[in-house]
């Protein structure tokens, strides 16, 4: 039935499930004890200036920190990744940061290009390392023809061929002192 009142109304209402709720009002508060469901692309819109938005889009699920605090991403499920994403400089997704949850690897992508893994003896990069100043306190291993380079034109190279080693230089007399 329907309820007119043109003052306020107090006590409990009791009625059926009302699965079509199309307005409330604000609230104060809310408790439930059964589950909160939302469509595909309807949102949870968290914080005054709707700082945290959760919603879901078809098979994953997305997160949206639109202004203030941390946010921490956690996935409990067994052996799965979680994914850091963004524009791919064309209108499109790139993957940016991916942490592997079955093998404890955190690699780092440049437009979706994996470039830096963490692995369990240090970290493995894939490209030029670029780079104003380093300090090892370990060796530094080359393989066989792999060459230390330096000078902007390659003007000095050194390496070892597997058979015989070898100290080239391209513009000018090697100096030993």
């Amino acid at each position: 039935g329907t309820i007119q009142s043109s003052g306020n109304i107090t006590g409990t209402l009791a009625t059926a499930a009302q699965p079509n709720i199309t307005s409330l009002g604000t609230l104060t508060g809310l408790t439930t004890t059964g589950n909160i469901n939302f469509g595909d692309d309807d949102k949870a819109i968290f914080g005054a200036g709707s700082d945290l938005q959760i919603y879901h889009v078809g098979d994953s699920s997305s997160y949206v920190d639109v202004s203030t605090g941390n946010l921490y991403f956690r996935n409990s499920s067994d052996d799965k990744d979680i994914f850091l994403q963004s524009d791919d400089g064309s209108g499109g997704l790139a993957t940016y940061i991916q942490v592997d949850g079955s093998n404890g690897e955190v690699r780092l992508h440049h437009y979706g290009s994996e470039k830096l893994n963490t692995t369990s003896t240090g970290i493995d990069v894939t490209g030029v390392v670029t780079t104003d100043g380093l300090t090892t306190s370990a060796d530094i291993n080359f393989g066989d023809s792999d060459k230390a380079v330096f000078g902007a034109g390659s003007d000095l190279q050194i390496y070892h061929d597997g058979t015989d080693n070898h100290i080239i230089s391209t513009t000018s007399n090697i100096n030993i002192q």
